[in-house]
């Protein structure tokens, strides 16, 4: 592993919504490792989302908007970057919750190009 380069963050945070709707408490982490002299990046991350129930609206509304109230979840994700030049490149991304409270239940998979602009 002498190339191989390494990198990691965590982050805490408050979420104070407005119009009664309930505080959050959010956290999570991320860490990540480079491969194949550069080209080739794994990363994986969790995020967890905690509602502290201190809103006067009804946790749901009828038409299931991302904006509910108490929202929770804690959700895993995976991630490979891939650079065909020293710009250019393509991500495929797959997240899923491992426990939650009025979210949705599918997992997230989504599929980018990017220009690493540094």
């Amino acid at each position: 592993m002498g190339n191989t380069s390494l990198y990691s963050k965590a982050y805490l945070g408050y979420n104070n919504r407005t119009q009664d709707f309930s505080d959050e408490f959010r956290s999570g982490f991320e860490i990540g490792a480079n491969f194949f002299n550069k080209k080739l990046w794994l990363i994986g991350r969790a995020d967890i989302v905690k509602s502290l129930k201190n809103g006067s609206l009804n946790a749901q509304n009828s038409q299931g908007s991302i904006f509910a109230n108490n929202i929770e979840y804690t959700s895993l994700g995976g991630e490979i970057a891939y650079y065909f030049t020293k710009k250019w490149g393509a991500s495929l991304n797959y997240t899923g919750a491992i426990n939650g409270r009025i979210i949705y239940a599918a997992p997230s998979i989504s599929f980018g190009v990017f220009l690493d602009i540094k």
